[in-house]
């Protein structure tokens, strides 16, 4: 993931919400390549683009994300 990717998916969990369709491209598209959800940019992800999202979990790595303590 680029350093641009990774700054449109922080935008994106930091509330800019018209975002999200480019971040969720960014993410299928990273997880197509094997990338994993080992980052915290596809931990957060991985629960946006689910049709069962864990809220808590999403929460939870939201803060990781954007740098607040959970």
């Amino acid at each position: 993931m680029t350093s641009a990717e990774k700054t449109t998916i922080l935008r994106f969990a930091a509330g800019d919400s018209g975002l999200r369709n480019q971040a969720i491209e960014i993410y299928r598209s990273c997880f197509r390549a094997g990338e994993g959800r080992t980052s915290p940019e596809m931990r957060f992800m991985s629960e946006i683009d689910t049709p069962v999202p864990d809220l808590a979990l999403r929460a939870t790595a939201r803060k990781e994300l954007i740098g607040e303590k959970p």
